[in-house]
């Protein structure tokens, strides 16, 4: 289920998240646009749902580094006040 949230917390989401990309993943990649949408879990719960946009060969991509992404970014979303946890997917560019 969607909920509102700020334009305050998707642009702080949204440039922490592309900061982390573009600082551990290799050159060749284009990352960006990176939605954020406010979400709530079946059992009431908050959280934020990330979709991270990318252009590139996913096979270059470090699948550990990526589901690890979550773990990095949490401590950065809280230091801004941020404590919902971030679900991240990938979409290619030419799909989303």
């Amino acid at each position: 289920m969607e909920r509102a949230i700020s334009q305050r917390v998707k642009d702080a989401v949204a440039n922490i998240v592309l900061a982390d990309m573009e600082e551990h993943f290799p050159q060749g990649f284009l990352f960006g646009p990176v939605d954020v949408e406010g979400a709530e879990s079946m059992d009431g719960e908050p959280y934020i749902l990330v979709t991270i946009v990318y252009d590139g060969d996913l096979t270059k991509l470090d699948s550990a580094r990526m589901l690890g992404q979550v773990g990095c970014i949490r401590p950065k979303l809280a230091n801004e006040g941020i404590e919902e946890f971030p679900v991240t997917f990938f979409s290619l560019k030419s799909a989303w």
